[in-house]
């Protein structure tokens, strides 16, 4: 999503022209040049009580994508690696900057509640 997002270039048709030796060159018209972020939402230990969204986040303004891994009712331990995270989001802008800013917004419309250690 990433890089068709920020560059216009499909990267299974760049490939397939690549490989007849056709390949089309990155300036040409048609290829975007925007800036692109990735967010993640770090995995936290514990039982998640809630995943909440407000889905106005996914329809925002350069929102590509906003994927969520975890599941209320499920157990998770701390992050330990790349796969360990709960969700992201990818958004793009004119600028890196901007699309950097479009992914703290849709955060912010994110909320996951976990369960009371105590309880």
């Amino acid at each position: 999503v990433l890089v068709p997002a920020s560059t216009g270039i499909n990267m299974s048709e760049y490939e397939v022209l690549r490989a007849v030796g056709t390949p089309k060159k990155f300036t040409d018209p048609g290829f975007a040049n925007r800036g692109a972020a990735v967010r993640f939402i770090e995995a936290k230990a514990g039982k998640v009580a809630s995943v909440e969204v407000d889905y106005n986040a996914e329809i925002m303004v350069g929102i590509e994508e906003l994927k969520f891994f975890c599941r209320s009712g499920k157990q998770y331990s701390d992050a330990q690696n790349n796969n360990d995270r709960f969700g992201y989001v990818i958004a793009t802008g004119k600028t890196v900057q901007t699309a950097i800013e479009r992914c703290r917004t849709a955060l912010q419309h994110v909320k996951i509640a976990m369960e009371d250690r105590h309880e």
